[in-house]
This record gives structure tokens, sequence and C-alpha cells, in this order.
């Protein structure tokens, strides 16, 4: 390691620079390609996402057919709670 030291300190600065950059590069490179390599990992939960998507439209056409036919829709967990506060003092 001293050796490398010793000699990037001969090289000028724009050597060094250059040097720099090609490093800074390279390191750039190899995290692109891990995270490129990554998507094979993950691909088989985006398609399984797809899935639960198309499944949330057609929940959304049964909820619509229940409303049209006059039958209650399944009640949902989900709920929105909206609250606000506002202080005004004159």
């Amino acid at each position: 390691m001293s050796r490398y030291l010793k000699n990037i300190k001969a090289k000028s600065t724009h050597e060094r620079r250059q040097h720099a950059a090609q490093v800074a590069g390279g390191a750039v490179g190899v995290l692109a390609l891990m995270w490129l390599a990554s998507f094979s990992v993950r691909l088989p939960q985006l398609t399984a996402g797809a899935g639960e998507v198309a499944g949330a439209v057609s929940d959304s056409q049964s909820q619509l057919a229940n409303v049209l036919s006059g039958r209650p829709a399944q009640p949902s967990s989900a709920q929105l709670e909206v609250s606000t506060t506002s202080v005004l003092q004159q």
C-alpha cells in the first residue's frame, strides 16, 4: 500500500484526478451491476404484486355490482379518519 501511495504522489495532479475518476467509475459500475442483478431476486415479488392489483380491480367491480343489485357491500377493514385543528387567535 505504501508503494502504491508513493507511486500516486509521484504523478501529476491531472493523472491523479484521472485515476480517481476511473476508480469512482468502476465502483459505480460494480454497484450498478449489483443493483441490476437484484432484479432477478425481486422479479417474482413484482409479478405477484400485479396479481394483487388485478384482484383489487375485481373487488371494486364486485362492489359496484352489489350497489347496482341493491345488496349491501361487504364491510371493509380500511377506514379513513380525517382530523383537522386550527387555532385562530385574534
